[in-house]
């Protein structure tokens, strides 16, 4: 699947060779947690899955100050709040990176 343009490259699985390391095919909210600092890597969880945001903060029609808000948590009920449009929804779906587990 190609990327839109809003998005950065890292998201498509080159994260290792920017110097980042490599995400995990899945996720525990410990993970989101951990491994989301601001503005270099900009994970949540939008109905038990797991999206990195990074790339879209300064794309976001509501501006990158409320996705900053739900980094490292789960912003289901913000999202579906919002009622955010099938363009959107679309959207995200390019942010994927991996499903959330239990944390057990």
């Amino acid at each position: 699947m190609s990327l839109h343009p809003y998005f950065n490259s890292s998201l498509s699985g080159s994260r290792a060779a920017g110097g980042k390391p490599p995400l995990p095919d899945t996720f525990t909210m410990a993970d989101v947690r951990r491994l989301s600092n601001s503005r270099d890597t900009c994970l949540m969880v939008i109905e038990a899955r797991v999206y990195d945001v990074t790339g879209f903060l300064t794309q976001h029609p509501g501006g990158k100050e409320i996705l900053l808000k739900f980094v490292g948590s789960d912003a289901t009920s913000a999202f579906r709040r919002v009622g955010h449009t099938r363009r959107a929804r679309d959207l995200l779906k390019q942010c994927y990176v991996g499903p959330l587990t239990d944390e057990s």
